[in-house]
């Protein structure tokens, strides 16, 4: 688990902005909902709901974990967003860390953070801050950092070529790996011919698969193979929550990932992240509840052997890649 981040796949998380919108089975219960809407009240969920930018200190930690990993010498992975999706196609005002709406300014601060007003009063040329103008601007910020890589997960990959044409970006920074999120077999062939466009396009050089939460089976041999041009897939079972109970996730279901993964050619790396809060297996022809200590069924060691496969994509700053193989022993010490 990384230094400032409990997503295990990742070293640090940063949330740009808070609040989102349902897209597909796997949101019904997400935990981002579950904690800024339905605990903290922070913002509304929905298309017609509330986003918040979070403090400028947040997205100064970009700054801090760079010059740590630069004195360090060693690359970082940042997961980006995990409360908010950057590729949301959202059309209300955003408001800030303290929920008043927001106005723009052509002004960004000594670190390259934009610099925005909750008022209108500063002069004619501000507008209503909108998500794109955000979102243009966050990926300019991002750019310049050569000690971190990027994780942008979204349920709209097929958004994002016309969202980066919309704000003069040939592509995606190339501090940064696209990814998706899938569920079941109809999110998987709905999501991933999307994702694998933008890479076709040359609009990011690596794309992944987060599937989780996952619902139900995966025939990753659809279509020719759905892992076709995929650098790396995550997968693991739901989690109980404010919003409802976990689902139930079947251990087979992740079997057969990690065994598609490596009967690829090359081989795609995979990170099994948890087993979630109602798995199963099966045995002799019937279901039998897989019991963990960990709530999140997230511990490697309560697993069984077979499942116990954590691989992480690793960056140089040149953006190459190799992969960092984590048994049990690694994810536990």
């Amino acid at each position: 688990m990384g230094r400032d981040t409990k997503i295990a796949w990742a070293d640090n998380t940063l949330n740009p902005w808070v609040g989102c919108a349902m897209v597909h089975a796997g949101c019904t219960h997400c935990y981002a909902m579950s904690s800024q809407d339905h605990r903290m009240g922070r913002v509304e969920w929905g298309p017609k709901g509330t986003r918040r930018i979070t403090a400028r200190g947040n997205w100064h930690k970009a700054v801090t974990w760079n010059k740590v990993c630069e004195a360090l010498g060693q690359l970082e992975t940042v997961f980006m967003a995990s409360m908010a999706d950057v590729f949301e196609d959202f059309s209300g005002q955003m408001l800030d860390h303290n929920g008043v709406p927001l106005w723009t300014s052509p002004l960004v601060d000594g670190d390259g953070i934009p610099v925005w007003r909750s008022s209108a009063a500063g002069g004619p040329e501000d507008m209503p801050v909108s998500m794109g103008w955000v979102r243009s601007r966050l990926l300019r910020y991002i750019t310049p950092f050569e000690w971190l890589h990027f994780l942008l997960l979204t349920k709209r990959p097929e958004l994002v070529p016309g969202q980066l044409r919309e704000v003069g970006l040939p592509e995606l920074p190339q501090n940064c790996t696209l990814g998706t999120s899938i569920s079941n077999q109809e999110t998987a062939e709905r999501m991933i011919p999307a994702l694998r466009r933008v890479k076709a396009l040359g609009m990011v050089n690596r794309i992944f698969l987060s599937y989780e939460p996952s619902l139900g089976p995966i025939d990753w041999n659809w279509n020719g193979s759905l892992l076709r041009d995929v650098d790396w897939v995550i997968v693991g079972g739901e989690s109980t929550n404010s919003v409802g109970k976990a689902r139930p996730f079947a251990l087979d279901w992740a079997r057969e990932t990690v065994e598609a993964c490596r009967s690829q050619n090359p081989p795609v790396p995979v990170f099994v992240k948890q087993l979630g809060s109602n798995a199963y297996d099966m045995f002799r022809g019937k279901a039998v509840p897989v019991t963990t200590h960990d709530k999140k069924g997230g511990e490697p060691f309560e697993w069984p052997t077979d499942l116990q496969v954590q691989e992480r994509l690793i960056f140089d700053r040149k953006g190459a890649e190799s992969v960092r193989k984590a048994g049990a022993e690694e994810a536990v010490g």
